[in-house]
């Protein structure tokens, strides 16, 4: 195939050379190549700028779709039980410290949860029974958690995760816990 093609070329380029007239239709072909290439080009931009907007608007739509799911349950209707925050030592950096968290979740929405967004909260405390307004916040993260729970059932939820620059607390070191979202 590249032969022919190239046999094809030479054979025009001869014509090219041999006659007047053959010069002139062979620069009118020429003009109305490029015409065509260019013509060509600009559609397909506008095609490929078409398809970079449709893309953009599917992925626009997925994002609202996706919201809409985390916002279907209200965070109320979910009850954390029995949460348990524990330490599991340094983590990837001095400042950093690793730490479990384990819990029952119970759903009370009339509808199958099947995500939940976890936020917690450390305070360095001065006693145990000190309220959370006389702590320092010394740290806070969330996390998403992917768990199925059907309407009225519990289910159990543990994770890990890290507290970057995390310091050492000179009091009592107290977790509060919340479910922020929701998705089913």
């Amino acid at each position: 195939m590249a032969l022919g093609t190239a046999l094809l070329v030479v054979f025009i380029l001869w014509l090219l050379i041999l006659s007047p007239v053959s010069r002139a239709v062979g620069v009118a072909i020429a003009v109305l190549v490029v015409v065509a290439v260019a013509v060509l080009l600009a559609t397909d931009k506008r095609r490929s700028g078409g398809w970079i907007a449709h893309e953009e608007a599917e992925r626009n739509a997925e994002r609202q779709r996706e919201s809409e799911h985390w916002l279907s349950i209200s965070p109320n209707a979910v009850e954390l039980r029995q949460v348990a925050i524990a330490s599991r030592g340094p983590g990837h950096r001095d400042t950093d410290q690793g730490f479990t968290f384990q819990a029952n979740v119970k759903n009370n929405a009339p509808q199958r949860m099947g995500a939940l967004v976890i936020e917690f909260t450390a305070y360095d405390c001065p006693t145990t029974a000190s309220p959370v307004e006389e702590c320092e916040t010394i740290g806070h993260g969330s996390s998403p958690i992917e768990v199925t729970v059907p309407p009225n059932e519990v289910r159990a939820i543990a994770f890990s995760f890290e507290m970057k620059n995390f310091p050492s607390p000179h009091g009592v070191l107290t977790w509060r816990a919340r479910v922020a979202s929701i998705r089913n």
